[in-house]
């Protein structure tokens, strides 16, 4: 029989008490919270968690989600106005403001899910489409008359000089602005309101290239008579003549005649007045953006759009569809769009768009929605690889573009939220209204 030294029996003794003693010091330093290695074990449970998608926020958001597999933002009915402007006379104003409701959906082009509602108050953030002290520049420019004595007619002579201090393109780069100036005339008792009022004479300056301090230098002469001087205004608008979209209005100002103070027989008076937050809208869209991180992949879901401003001669023609592209420091990069939806101003499309994005560069690029019209009879821009055809004329081109929505990082209101939700629940589809501008 074999038997054990009391040597070798003192060195098995040994290493059982010493296994003993380390398993209990394991032991303890997992459960008791004050020990370093239970801190460490904690550490390294919480970004596995994270980087398989267990916990789907970031560590100090508010914003509250659900289970389901897609998100429906809830932002309101959204308030449509309607204008128009052009290069020549006008005698007719915008049409009158309207409201329109929507029901909390969405839908994607491989069937309908589960929906949960997602509200505006919600997120943290205040939800503003532009900051309420933003600045939208300057316009300078001189107004005077000449009227013989005795007569009621005249000539109205408007200088408009320069602007400063321009918003910039929210996709980067510097904008190419224009003025457009209107004489207007108030026919009611509310002042200056799109129901009360009709336009006298519409011009435009020139396109001023990659500039927010743009000199015009140009002049504008209108034929007025006592009842224009009293009741008319003077209305100015800045715009960005842009190559993908529609022209951004980039401020606005209207100014009562009887309130400027310019001279007669040929006196000049330089005045300068700030620009106001631009209103024009052209309608809303509902899109759900979802990204998946593993496959760098960014995912556009364009469900519909509502009370679009008609572009064409007649409803029949209008032909509304949706572009999006990818843009980098103001350049195109890639882009996408849907199909054509025929007659309608409240399209639905449920189609889905996808863009290669890394997550490195999420911060660093921004997306234009563009709702745009396709003319039947043109078959310049059937090419969905074309962005804008080589036109025939400015104008051409233009009016083939309603209104679009910016959306990335770089952006603020609405579309930032919707942005910062999207990265904050990763392979979520995150749905929400935009106003076309």
């Amino acid at each position: 029989m074999f038997q054990l030294t009391e040597n070798e029996k003192i060195i098995i003794l040994s290493v059982c008490i010493g296994l003993l003693a380390f398993t209990t010091l394991i032991t303890i330093c997992v459960v008791v919270p004050s020990c370093w290695m239970h801190a460490c074990l904690k550490k390294i449970a919480k970004k596995r968690k994270l980087k398989y998608g267990i916990e789907g926020l970031e560590e100090g958001t508010y914003i509250k989600l659900t289970g389901a597999p897609q998100y429906t933002v809830e932002c309101g009915p959204p308030v449509v106005r309607s204008s128009s402007k052009s290069n020549s006379l006008l005698g007719k104003n915008g049409r009158k403001r309207e409201d329109s409701t929507y029901s909390s959906m969405s839908s994607s082009s491989q069937g309908n899910a589960s929906v949960s509602n997602y509200s505006e108050a919600s997120i943290d953030a205040p939800i503003t489409d532009i900051e309420q002290d933003a600045n939208y520049g300057q316009v300078t420019f001189s107004v005077w008359c000449r009227m013989p004595d005795g007569s009621n007619m005249g000539e109205l002579i408007v200088v408009l000089k320069e602007a400063q201090d321009l918003m910039p393109r929210s996709y980067g780069g510097t904008c190419d602005p224009y003025l457009v100036l209107q004489l207007i005339r108030d026919k009611g008792r509310k002042r200056w309101s799109k129901s009360s009022s009709t336009t006298l004479y519409e011009f435009r300056t020139s396109s001023k290239k990659k500039t927010q301090h743009p000199i015009f230098k140009e002049t504008f002469i209108m034929e007025v008579n006592q009842t224009d001087l009293k009741d008319g205004a003077l209305k100015i608008e800045a715009y960005d003549d842009e190559k993908y979209a529609n022209d951004s209005e980039l401020g606005e100002i209207t100014i009562p005649l009887r309130e400027l103070p310019f001279g007669r027989n040929g006196e000049e008076n330089n005045t300068t007045r700030d620009f106001l937050e631009p209103r024009k809208e052209y309608g809303e869209i509902l899109f759900g953006l979802s990204y998946l991180p593993t496959a760098e992949r960014l995912t556009f879901n364009l469900t519909k759009a509502h009370n679009l401003k008609v572009t064409a001669d007649d409803i029949e023609s209008f032909a509304p569809f949706i572009r999006v592209l990818l843009m980098h420091n103001g350049k195109l990069l890639k882009k996408k769009k849907t199909t054509s939806r025929q007659a309608t101003t409240s399209p639905v499309f449920n189609e889905t768009l996808t863009f290669d994005v890394p997550p490195s560069q999420l911060d660093h690029v921004v997306f234009l929605v563009v709702a745009s019209h396709r003319d039947p009879q043109d078959q310049s821009i059937s090419s969905p690889e074309s962005p804008t055809s080589p036109p025939t004329n400015s104008g051409a081109r233009k009016s083939r573009h309603i209104g679009k929505v910016v959306i990335g990082s770089s952006v603020k209101g609405l579309p930032l939220n919707h942005w910062k939700a999207m990265k904050q629940s990763p392979r979520k589809l995150v749905t929400q209204w935009h106003i076309l501008r």
